[in-house]
């Protein structure tokens, strides 16, 4: 071979390996990435469940304020709403067990 084709196969070579260098680089990156988003993905999960846990709290506290009387006559309104509404749902439970 000719110095020119052995520099080239030379060049092309190093060429190569900085190819091979950065695939490595980047499919690590990529793995970090995958696992960052499970990562966030559980992470959303876990802050949906505890906002329908405070949601829940704030609807019983609002229940709550409206059977005392401490609220506006429109609490009170949505309490009794609520509470009728429970009450039709455990009698469907009830009428269901009874079949």
């Amino acid at each position: 071979m000719s110095d020119s084709s052995v520099e080239i196969v030379q060049r092309l070579e190093n060429k190569v390996n900085q190819l091979v260098t950065l695939y490595n680089e980047q499919r690590q990156k990529n793995a970090a990435l995958v696992k960052e988003n499970i990562q966030l993905k559980s992470d959303i999960e876990e802050k949906n469940s505890q906002l329908a846990d405070i949601t829940d709290r704030f609807n019983i506290f609002r229940t709550a304020s409206g059977l005392a009387g401490n609220g506006s006559q429109t609490e009170r309104d949505n309490a009794r709403k609520r509470i009728e509404k429970l009450v039709r749902e455990i009698d469907k439970c009830i009428a269901l067990l009874n079949q």
